[in-house]
């Protein structure tokens, strides 16, 4: 299932069927036959929609992107052999999309399926919010890729595993919900780990961070822009398995939660 941009749309797929119903009359607005959808994921305004497919025949599957006007259901693109990933694969323009193919993640025109650059590879991709730089997650590692560039910017080897991230409004700093919430800051590097009392199933982030965990909780936090506060005062010291995580060794003083995302070496 997937929300529209502008909210009043939700998009989902059952039985072979893509449905999209109105948020107001709860009633279904939009029922097309597209068969074998794994993913889903709208253009910025809401006018298109990309269905990554998974048809199997003969014992084997193979993959396909299917582009769709979100009006008519008419398919405007098509794209053999590439998969959408999960999170936020359009760019904020609506002109590329990250999908995966055999060889990784690569950031494609929307318009003519071209391939523009790549990106590493990742399970989940999410565009930040004004579309010059992406963060590609796999099970091992967060990557931050400049649009157009052939290497990544910042890197961070994940410990465990991750269900969700979002990018903040200003495009500075990613939260990656797990075990718990982290904070990446994709300027400096720097990181701050944010407890839950339960697993975190979303997180998402507008004028402040919210989360939503397994156990049906759902949580918030001001968190301070880089620049603004000292963050040594928000986090907490590291506990001894966090210190060895950040290859920090154990007989130093204890600090905060991982170096000020606005201060980081």
């Amino acid at each position: 299932m997937r929300w529209s941009p502008g909210g009043d749309r939700l998009a989902g797929c059952d039985d072979d069927r893509l449905r999209i119903w109105s948020v107001d009359s709860g009633e279904v607005v939009q029922d097309w036959p597209v068969a074998g959808v794994a993913a889903l994921a709208w253009s910025p305004d809401g006018g298109r929609i990309a269905c990554g497919r998974v048809d199997k025949g003969a014992g084997i599957e193979t993959h396909r992107v299917v582009v769709l006007d979100a009006a008519d259901g008419r398919s405007v693109a098509e794209w053999p052999g590439l998969e959408l990933p999960e999170g936020d694969p359009w760019s904020s323009t609506g002109d590329l999309l990250a999908l995966n193919d055999a060889k990784g993640t690569g950031l494609y025109e929307a318009s003519s399926g071209r391939l523009r650059a790549r990106a590493g590879w990742g399970s989940t991709v999410t565009w930040a919010p004004r579309g010059d730089r992406v963060a590609v997650i796999n099970d091992e590692e967060l990557s931050i890729w400049i649009a157009g560039r052939d290497t990544p910017d910042r890197t961070l080897v994940l410990t465990s595993v991750v269900t969700s991230s979002a990018w903040s409004p200003d495009g500075r700093l990613v939260a990656l919900g797990g075990n718990d919430v982290l904070i990446f800051d994709a300027v400096h590097g720097g990181r701050m780990r944010l407890r839950t009392p339960s697993p975190v199933l979303t997180c998402a982030w507008s004028d402040q961070l919210y989360a939503l965990t397994y156990d049906g909780q759902i949580l918030q936090w001001e968190v301070p822009p880089p620049g603004t506060v000292d963050w040594a005062g928000v986090g907490r010291p590291l506990t001894a398995e966090e210190r060895r995580d950040y290859g920090l060794t154990d007989a130093a003083p204890a600090s905060p939660a991982g170096p000020r995302p606005d201060r980081a070496q």
